[in-house]
């Protein structure tokens, strides 16, 4: 639960900076710190990056079409990092998931 708020929370941010053209490389830097921790807090993690993860193409295509080609790709480059850090986690913390 607090996963999910915070990755809204996040994920709306992100959709904000790409629509204003202030989207970064260092939120790229960020995930990669995120994925890092959930090898210690898989489940609130995981969720915190899907809500990313599914933020991010929304946030890419407001970047585009805002005309901030490099907000687009900084956003498009979070949302793979993020489902590649959600699917490692998944694959070495297997003993963290729900059924």
């Amino acid at each position: 639960m607090i996963g999910t708020l915070v990755g809204v929370i996040v994920g709306i941010g992100i959709c904000i900076q790409a629509f204003n053209g202030e989207l970064e490389a260092w939120g790229i830097g960020g995930v990669i710190v995120v994925v890092l921790i959930g090898f210690l807090i898989p489940m609130t993690v995981g969720t915190f990056l899907m809500s990313v993860t599914i933020a991010s193409p929304v946030a890419a295509i407001l970047g585009f079409l805002m005309g901030h080609p490099s907000s687009g790709i900084n956003a498009l480059i979070i949302g793979v990092l993020a489902f590649a850090g959600q699917f490692i986690i998944g694959l070495v913390r297997r003993d963290r998931v729900e059924y």
